[in-house]
């Protein structure tokens, strides 16, 4: 026994069950039904720890208004600085190509899209 450094053995292969011992605990009774939330839990964390992940959840109401609130304050934010550009680029520069009004009208038309589509999907959320 002079070779053997036991203190590499560690905890770990003193704790170890033996054959029969590992045999009766796999026969050994249920302490829940098949089914029951403890079973269930037992295997969501045996999927936790073999690296499966749980199903995701639904996002409850609060967070669908919450994001549809946000989209929509993105999307009105972002029309109304495009207009504003605009008229700044016509009135303040004097923007060559803006002077025209068919041109000005079909920008501004334009630059309110975004925001009229991003309004018309998130309706039906709020």
């Amino acid at each position: 026994m002079a070779g053997f450094p036991f203190f590499l053995a560690g905890r770990h292969l003193l704790m170890m069950k033996s054959s029969r011992q590992r045999d009766q605990s796999r026969s050994a009774p249920l302490l829940h039904t098949p089914g029951t939330p403890a079973i269930q839990d037992d295997r969501l964390f045996r999927g936790m720890e073999e690296g499966r992940r749980p199903p995701p959840t639904q996002p409850t109401a609060a967070e669908k208004r919450f994001g549809a609130i946000f989209v929509r304050g993105i999307a009105a934010t972002y029309s109304l600085a495009m207009v504003v550009s605009l008229l700044m680029m016509r009135f303040v520069y004097q923007d060559k190509e803006l002077q025209d009004t068919s041109t000005m009208m079909i920008c501004l038309i334009v630059s309110l899209v975004p925001g009229v589509f991003l309004f018309a999907v998130t309706h039906e959320e709020l």
